[in-house]
């Protein structure tokens, strides 16, 4: 059994990973910083890319823990576009806006809550320690933060 945590980075990759495969640019899960374009295809294996989306999986806390049984938590994390070239602010714009409107789609959401009971998404400040990260071409940063319920059914 895993906590929802984990099950909803992997639902937030796989709706991100899912618009980097339709845009055919290269997708990047938790890179090291500075994020270096040398990656593969979408697909992991194949040709290098000089546009890629990215998210950084940036932490999770607790808010509230009424009981033994369930908690309210928040868990973050920052959604990236990166693009090389001299039209690299374009690219990257298409590729994170793209990805921005996918994570507000009705049928994200529905997809997020058969994994775990998810309150609500929130755009929010990207964090300082990432606004001057030092990357080649353009580099287009949202974070945002997901408030879900932890059940424990062992809980007493």
């Amino acid at each position: 059994m895993h906590s929802a945590w984990y099950l909803l980075t992997q639902a937030c990759s796989a709706e991100i990973k899912a618009v980097a495969a339709a845009m055919s640019v290269g997708w990047l899960e938790n890179p090291a910083l500075p994020i270096d374009l040398g990656v593969a295809g979408p697909d992991g294996v194949g040709a290098k890319h000089s546009k890629a989306l990215f998210v950084l999986q940036r932490g999770d806390r607790l808010e509230d823990q009424p009981g033994n049984v369930q908690e309210r938590r928040r868990m973050r994390f920052v959604l990236g576009a990166v693009a090389l070239g001299a039209d690299g602010a374009q690219q990257a714009d298409l590729m994170h806006f793209a990805a921005r409107v996918r994570l507000r789609e009705d049928a994200v959401w529905d997809r997020f809550r058969l994994v775990a009971p998810v309150q609500y998404l929130q755009e929010v400040e990207v964090e300082r320690d990432l606004k001057d990260v030092a990357v080649a071409g353009i580099v287009l940063m949202s974070a945002f933060e997901i408030e879900y319920r932890q059940t424990y059914t062992n809980a007493a």
